[in-house]
């Protein structure tokens, strides 16, 4: 009877313990998330200061030709932060945009939408997207008739416009896996079309 009862105390426990680590991870995630928000605003203001510095951020861009790469190249420096800033025309207005690879598509904020002529209001945001710091949200695909880095020229390009008013646009693998090639060389990156 001894063993039945120490069983059942035993179960007891065992069946509490999850509910206590579950609460625990809980916790741990929301630090974790809290965490990354504040990464990604901090993040997001010198991304918005360096964008912003009428010293900086266009005089970063020169152009070259590469008779190699079949015309010609267009060359970004690297910014302060590390990152590459690119500005692009899309249905022939500009965006500031920052280079990421690590995303899948080329993102943008209802704000920025709105600058290029794309309408977020008919927008049906039906994607959900997952950011590197572990953000969710939702998001719509639209099509930029027109995109623009310098002498690369795209057609028909999608992009995403997410939920948010306003955020850094990012340049991602929709607009790099269209070009000839493209590389990071001595603190630059280079776009072959």
């Amino acid at each position: 009877m001894k063993t039945i009862s120490m069983f059942a105390i035993f179960v007891s426990f065992a069946a509490a313990a999850p509910a206590q680590a579950e609460s625990y991870y809980d916790k741990l995630i929301k630090q974790k998330q809290a965490s990354a928000e504040s990464k990604r605003q901090a993040s997001m203001q010198r991304v918005q200061a360096r964008i912003a510095d009428p010293e900086g951020y266009m005089k970063a861009r020169s152009v070259s030709t590469d008779p190699a790469a079949g015309g010609g190249a267009e060359s970004f420096k690297v910014a302060g932060d590390g990152h590459y800033y690119v500005p692009v025309s899309i249905n022939n207005k500009s965006v500031n945009f920052m280079a990421d690879t690590g995303a899948t598509a080329i993102f943008i904020s209802q704000s920025d939408a709105k600058k290029v002529g794309i309408n977020p209001q008919t927008l049906q945001y039906t994607q959900t997207y997952t950011t590197a710091n572990g953000a969710h949200g939702r998001a719509a695909i639209a099509n930029a008739r027109k995109l623009q880095v310098g002498n690369i020229e795209m057609h028909d390009v999608p992009v995403v416009v997410s939920m948010e008013q306003s955020h850094t646009a990012l340049l991602g693998m929709e607009f790099f896996s269209r070009l000839k090639r493209y590389e990071v060389s001595a603190g630059e990156l280079n776009l072959y079309q």
